[in-house]
C-alpha cells in the first residue's frame, strides 16, 4: 500500500483484529506478533485502522498522504 521502509512501525494497542468478509476490503496487512493481521480495511468510503495512526509520527504521515493523494 504505502512506501514503507524496513523498520517502520505502527502502534497497535488491541489484541483483536477485524476480519472483513471480502478479502478485497483488506487494504494493507502487517505482521504483528508473528501473525498476518489486517492493518487497514476499507469498504466504499469507510476506512478503519487496526492501529493508531494519530500517534505514529512519520509512518502516520505516509499513510495519510497515500489516501489524500488518491
Amino acid at each position: 500500500m504505502g512506501n514503507y521502509n524496513p523498520g517502520d512501525a505502527a502502534y497497535f494497542m488491541h489484541s483483536f483484529m477485524a476480519l472483513p468478509e471480502k478479502f478485497s476490503h483488506r487494504v494493507d496487512d502487517c505482521i504483528y506478533g508473528g501473525h498476518r493481521t489486517s492493518a487497514i480495511i476499507c469498504r466504499d468510503s469507510i476506512m478503519g485502522y487496526q492501529f493508531h495512526p494519530e500517534i505514529n509520527g512519520e509512518v502516520r504521515l505516509k499513510i495519510f498522504r497515500k489516501f489524500i493523494i488518491q
